[in-house]
């Protein structure tokens, strides 16, 4: 990741962590039906689907691994 532009939210992660990985992201076709899938594997949705300006406005959710 790295600031789409001055004050960027993530300013402070790299602050605080500096040059490291925090989060993988995958290009969906159909976002609804894989975080379907991704739930049935035990992931659980952490966030609303929204909107990332850093991606040109395409939609994302945060799952994480439950276990």
């Amino acid at each position: 990741m790295e600031p789409y532009g001055n004050n960027s939210p993530i300013d402070n992660i790299l602050k605080n962590r500096g040059s490291t990985p925090y989060h993988i992201c995958y290009e969906s076709k159909d976002i609804l039906k894989d975080i379907e899938m991704l739930k049935s594997e035990g992931f659980v949705l952490i966030s609303k689907l929204s909107e990332a300006p850093a991606i040109n406005q395409k939609n994302f959710a945060f799952c994480i691994i439950e276990k």
